[in-house]
């Protein structure tokens, strides 16, 4: 499985929308700073990861980012 360490950022208006992407992120990686992620993920993780944050927020004021680091 090709694995592949990511840094997953969000500025989320709502705290309700926090919490839920907040516990989201946890089960895939550790929080580093409020709001920014490590994630190890495989390909198919990245991708659910992407989908779920795409369900969780409102991208008219919700940024999110993610970033290959290694």
């Amino acid at each position: 499985v090709n694995m592949h360490y990511y840094m997953v950022s969000y500025d989320i208006c709502d705290e309700k929308r926090v919490k839920i992407v907040f516990k989201l992120l946890k089960n895939f990686g550790r929080p580093i700073q409020y709001s920014v992620f490590c994630c190890r993920l495989s390909d198919e993780n990245l991708e659910i990861v992407k989908s779920r944050l795409i369900s969780l927020i409102d991208s008219k004021v919700d940024p999110s980012y993610i970033y290959q680091v290694a």
